[in-house]
């Protein structure tokens, strides 16, 4: 079984170490650990699809082959090749299958007769589509945004660290490892935070070039069901130690941003210490992940 690593991350309440800046960003993540980190980009890739999406892809590029047909453009037959293979598809990927779904009324179309049946088996057919489609629901469901809670006041809220939850990275070799932020960290970190004056501290896509002048912190919570500190009504998501908050957005630029989506969350950035390191299995550390993603479901159930 293949085991990968998980560093525990932590601060020195007497030195430099903590967050320097929160960042509004268009992909959300508190999973930034310093501006290195930021700028990493990282893609989760997945081939739980239906075998028989695979299959629909098979018939589909077998009849192609064997006819010599003109139907679909080569994003189709590449999509097709990768379900047969089974090959690890991306989240773009997933979208643009679930997007297929639009052409379904040619889904009965004869191969013989036109491009529409087969073109619809090349995307993985009905499985494979619903499947895509339920899987984008998940995304949508765990993403990490912030919400306009007040327009007219320009209130933007949301979570800037979720406790406990491994955070996927890449060393220098390219090689995928975890990351976690404890809730006693979380505590250390928005105490010191807020120590040193820093709630103005906010830029824009991690790039201190672009402080975001009138964007600052105006509430923060430390979610703690014992001390009566609940996620508010919409954010109830996350495990106690996370850290939730609000930011008044004053600049008009900025505001307009947020408002078309441009950025859509927010990111913290900073230096922080190792604690330990611990080998776990790869499926272990991915259950760890679903748990916390899907804290609200099993808080409520």
């Amino acid at each position: 079984m293949k085991n990968t690593e998980l560093l525990e991350l932590i601060i020195d309440e007497e030195d430099e170490s903590g967050v320097d800046f929160i960042a509004l960003v268009d992909s959300p993540a508190t999973e930034s650990l310093w501006l290195s980190f930021a700028k990493q980009k990282f893609e989760e890739t997945f081939n739980d699809y239906p075998e028989s999406a695979s299959n629909n892809a098979k018939k589909a590029i077998e009849y192609k082959e064997e006819n010599n047909i003109d139907c679909g453009t080569r994003v189709g037959w590449t999509r097709a090749r990768q379900l047969a293979n089974k090959e690890k598809i991306s989240w773009e990927t997933i979208g643009r299958m679930a997007s297929f779904k639009r052409h379904q009324q040619n889904k009965d179309v004869p191969y013989s007769e036109g491009c529409g049946g087969i073109m619809w088996d090349a995307w993985g057919g009905a499985t494979g589509i619903n499947w895509a489609i339920d899987k984008m629901k998940t995304k949508d469901k765990y993403r990490q945004e912030f919400k306009i809670e007040d327009e007219e006041k320009r209130i933007v809220s949301g979570y800037f660290m979720k406790a406990d939850l491994p955070i996927i990275r890449l060393n220098d070799n390219n090689e995928k490892y975890y990351v976690v932020f404890r809730r006693d960290t979380i505590e250390k970190i928005v105490n010191k935070f807020f120590k040193n004056g820093l709630n103005a501290n906010v830029n824009l896509m991690h790039d201190n070039n672009l402080q975001a002048k009138g964007v600052y912190v105006i509430e923060s919570l430390i979610i703690d069901s014992k001390r009566g500190i609940k996620a508010p009504k919409g954010f109830e998501d996350a495990p106690d130690g996370s850290w939730w908050g609000s930011m008044r957005v004053e600049n008009d630029e900025i505001w307009a941003m947020v408002k078309d989506g441009s950025f859509r969350g927010f990111s913290v950035e900073g230096m922080f210490g190792q604690a330990k390191t611990v080998k776990y299995p790869v499926t272990l550390i991915n259950k760890i992940r679903e748990v916390v993603k899907k804290y609200k479901e099993r808080k409520n159930s």
